[in-house]
């Protein structure tokens, strides 16, 4: 990362909150002690980033990650909106204790960092752990902190409690992610990916006119997992593709369709799933036995 993580000169500690659709970026004093416990989490999540694997693979939106994987996304693609303005804010609006007690609206929260020479790392994590506690006491289940005070004392009120480590980095470049499910959460993505199918499905339909099915079905339910290989399409070649290609590709994988008159390959909506894999290249076959292929799914489509 473009970052000095040995040479860090100045911390600080903030909150987003989210209501109604707007967000707000606030800076909260902070004590010396948490500005260094900020600046370890900091660490521990690049170190912990390199241990998954020291080359970061690109985002997908079209892919379920496992709980830790090294991502990257450039800070000025469309997806980096919500993390480009937090990284290009100058004067942070103050925070205090009225921001933290309505947790209900504070959905991360971020340390900025300036190295030696006065190059900028921005560090979030989302706060569900802190919502979490809170749900549960507005739920009516006994929910209490405690902590050793020269002896076992009740916390009273709201508490907010950093996490080992922070979901991603940013530096002037790049966002660095370590988990994707916190990623998608801070900004947002999961709605834009769902909201975006429906113009990710025609844009299918433009570039393979021989593909029908029933898309336009009110009934036909855009699940996060469709919604997200519908989102996959735009970054896959499908400029080439052929009904005969497909045809072929779809029987050696098992996927059934309906073949019309005029060669339009039909598929049904339980079947579209499947269908979109194989325009991802999600399904792959294996047929190290002769005779006897072998249809895998694959969880990611990084190339070798």
């Amino acid at each position: 990362m473009n970052f000095d993580f040995e040479n860090i000169e100045a911390r600080s500690f903030g909150v987003a909150t989210r209501a109604r659709e707007e967000v707000n970026f606030f800076n909260i004093q902070t004590d010396n002690d948490v500005l260094e416990e900020l600046e370890e989490m900091a660490k521990t999540t690049r170190e912990q980033m390199l241990e998954v694997d020291g080359v970061p693979i690109a985002y997908d939106p079209s892919e379920a990650y496992p709980a830790k994987q090294h991502l990257t996304i450039g800070l000025q693609e469309e997806p980096a909106g919500l993390f480009w303005d937090l990284h290009q804010a100058v004067d942070l609006n103050p925070g205090g204790r009225e921001i933290l007690d309505n947790p209900r609206t504070t959905f991360c929260y971020f340390a900025r960092f300036i190295d030696a020479n006065d190059r900028q790392l921005v560090a979030m994590r989302r706060s569900s752990t802190f919502k979490g506690a809170v749900t549960r006491q507005a739920r009516g289940i006994p929910h209490r902190l405690m902590i050793w005070r020269n002896g076992l004392t009740l916390i009273e009120g709201n508490v907010f409690r950093l996490d080992p480590q922070f979901d991603l980095l940013i530096d002037n470049q790049e966002i660095r992610i370590l988990h994707a499910a916190g990623f998608e959460q801070i900004g947002g993505l999961r709605a834009l990916v769902q909201a975006a199918a429906i113009e990710n499905v025609q844009y299918m339909q433009g570039q393979l006119p021989f593909v029908a099915g029933d898309f336009d079905d009110p009934e036909w339910r855009i699940t996060i997992g469709i919604a997200r290989k519908l989102a996959a399409l735009r970054q896959v070649r499908l400029e080439g593709l052929t009904a005969d290609s497909l045809r072929r590709q779809c029987a050696i994988k098992n996927v059934p369709f309906n073949e019309r008159q005029d060669g339009t390959l039909e598929f049904e909506q339980a079947d579209i799933g499947d269908l979109l894999d194989v325009l991802t290249r999600h399904i792959f076959v294996d047929e190290l036995i002769p005779g006897e292929p072998e249809v895998y799914r694959a969880p990611s489509r990084r190339p070798r």
